[in-house]
């Protein structure tokens, strides 16, 4: 079965219990440890343990892979206006095309 089947399989499932299968069957998935996950509108963007983002389209089946951190993804947010950021500890910020998962901008903590 494909990511597809299983997402919309619990789309009758709520809140933090949806999260964690969400998790599991992409960790099955992948085989990596994820850190990060956010659900938008027929999107769903995670972050793994080795510092690479993977977005779901749910509507076309399709999982990219968005590659540009060197360490964990500790935090995802998307927005409706068709825009990802994600956080690493690699001290780095970056901004993603949520259509494409092309990296947009780089912003980083030269404080550290």
């Amino acid at each position: 079965m494909s990511l597809v089947g299983h997402v919309q399989g619990a789309d009758w499932i709520g809140g933090n219990e949806r999260y964690h299968i969400l998790k599991q069957i992409v960790i099955d998935t992948l085989a990596e440890d994820l850190k990060a996950i956010a659900v938008g509108e027929q999107k769903i963007v995670f972050g793994g343990e080795l510092g690479v983002g993977y977005l779901y389209d749910v509507s076309k089946d399709k999982l990219i892979t968005m590659h540009g951190h060197f360490a964990e993804i500790t935090q995802i947010e998307t927005n409706k206006g068709g825009y990802i950021l994600t956080a690493s500890r690699d001290f780095s910020v970056r901004l993603w095309d949520a259509t494409y998962g092309i990296q947009l901008y780089l912003f980083l903590d030269i404080n550290c």
